[in-house]
């Protein structure tokens, strides 16, 4: 018995030299072909019975779930798509965006590395951070950002996990606004709008992921509570519908801790997916909050 999650973020036909890794509508279509020929198509309220009531567990076996994170207005499109082959997928919405008229420190890295080349930026990183720098894992990288060259992880871990919240803002808000440009127009035409999020929480097809998109367990106590809080409030207040899972921002170990576990639990939230790679077998359900996920890189090697 397993439960297959696949995970996917840009979905657009050509992307920039550096910063995006889209999947195509092609690419798409072929991934859910060769899935079908194995397994099931779940949807949010399949995995949610068979959460609920372990004699239904067997309902899981030899299945899948597509997830889309970051909430992006793209995904969009592969909804429809998806619809047209008659499947659900779940979409993880990070809340800041729509609330604050903002763009994520994620995203306004990918855009920046989409303008200049990682080996600029990490000269860059070198001579403003040298000591950061040097308590840089390079295994925690290579294992956090596996599709990546050396450049591209240094600067990625370098940012999202090593930098203090203060010195990662002034330095990418700098560099954005530099390279990119105005944030507000930038945040209007890159992330899902309301109408959107609307749509998704009527359909039962929405999650969290979280407000602000940081490592939920790099947060203080108080501080990670009220982000997942809030983006909970945020989407079942468009959506007509009680927030029901999550999918942590970053999704490895250095993101997620027993106490961000034991905080969603307490939020009332059924289920968490990770990126831990794997299948979902049944010993893997009675940790729902710690589901694995595989990249849509790698259904290949899965189905």
């Amino acid at each position: 018995m397993s439960m297959l999650a696949v995970n996917h973020h840009y979905y657009r036909e050509a992307s920039p030299p550096g910063g995006f890794y889209p999947i195509s509508s092609a690419r798409l279509h072929a991934e859910v072909a060769l899935l079908r020929g194995k397994r099931r198509p779940l949807g949010q309220i399949d995995l949610l019975d068979a959460l609920a009531d372990p004699d239904r567990a067997d309902g899981l076996t030899d299945t899948f779930i597509l997830t889309f994170d970051d909430g992006l207005k793209e995904q969009m499109a592969a909804l429809r798509d998806l619809e047209r082959l008659g499947i659900a997928a779940l979409f993880f919405v990070p809340t800041a965006p729509l609330a604050e008229k903002r763009v994520l420190d994620v995203h306004k890295l990918h855009l920046i590395r989409a303008a200049r080349t990682d080996a600029a930026l990490l000269a860059d990183l070198e001579g403003l951070f040298p000591l950061a720098l040097s308590r840089l894992d390079a295994a925690a990288a290579a294992r956090q950002y596996r599709y990546d060259d050396d450049s591209a992880r240094q600067v990625k871990f370098l940012l999202n996990f090593v930098l203090e919240p203060d010195e990662r803002r002034d330095w990418v808000d700098q560099v954005f606004a530099a390279a990119v440009g105005g944030e507000a127009e930038v945040a209007g035409a890159l992330y899902m709008d309301r109408d959107d999020i609307r749509f998704l929480g009527k359909s039962n097809m929405a999650g969290t992921h979280a407000h602000s998109h940081l490592p939920l367990a790099q947060l203080g106590g108080d501080e990670m509570v009220r982000d997942i809080a809030l983006s909970m409030e945020i989407l079942a207040d468009l959506g007509g519908q009680p927030v029901r899972g999550i999918s942590f921002p970053y999704g490895g170990p250095d993101a997620v801790s027993d106490s961000v576990i034991r905080a969603c639990a307490g939020l009332g939230l059924a289920y968490g997916f990770t990126m831990q790679r794997g299948c979902n077998d049944l010993p893997d359900l009675q940790a729902p909050l710690q589901l694995k996920r595989i990249d849509c890189n790698d259904v290949a090697d899965y189905v």
